[in-house]
C-alpha cells in the first residue's frame, strides 16, 4: 500500500504516479494544512524499486508552488520520453486555471509551470 509520512502537509490527497524507466514510482499530490488553503502545493516523492533501503521513500518536496493560491488536482502523464505535470490553480472552482510543467530526467527537475490555456 501506498503510505509517505508527511508531516509538512497534514492534509494531502488527489495523488497520481507513474513508472519511470528504472521501476521506480513517482507520486504527486497536493497538500497543505488543509483543502483549499493558500499554503497548498504541488508534492512528489520517488520510491525505488529494489530491495531493502532502495525501496524507500524519498523525502516529499514541493514541485509547484504557483502563486499564494490553493493548487490542486495533479495529473502525471508521459508522451514520449517527456513526463508532464498538469495541475489547477485557485481558490474558487469556477475560477480555477490550468497549469502544466515538464521534466526531462524523470521528475527530477521540472520546467516553469505555465497557464494550459491563458
Amino acid at each position: 500500500p501506498l503510505h509517505i509520512m508527511h508531516t509538512q502537509a497534514p492534509s494531502a490527497h488527489g495523488s497520481t504516479h507513474v513508472h519511470l524507466s528504472d521501476g521506480d514510482v513517482l507520486v504527486a499530490w497536493f497538500g497543505g494544512q488543509s483543502e483549499g488553503a493558500d499554503d497548498v502545493a504541488i508534492w512528489c516523492a520517488r520510491r525505488g524499486s529494489g530491495g531493502g533501503a532502495a525501496s524507500s521513500w524519498s523525502t516529499p518536496s514541493v514541485v509547484v508552488k504557483q502563486s499564494d493560491e490553493a493548487h490542486w488536482n495533479p495529473v502525471l502523464f508521459w508522451v514520449g520520453a517527456v513526463l508532464h505535470l498538469h495541475f489547477k490553480v485557485g481558490n474558487d472552482i469556477d475560477a480555477w486555471r490550468t497549469y502544466r510543467a515538464t521534466s526531462l530526467d524523470e521528475g527530477g527537475t521540472w520546467s516553469t509551470a505555465r497557464e494550459l490555456v491563458p
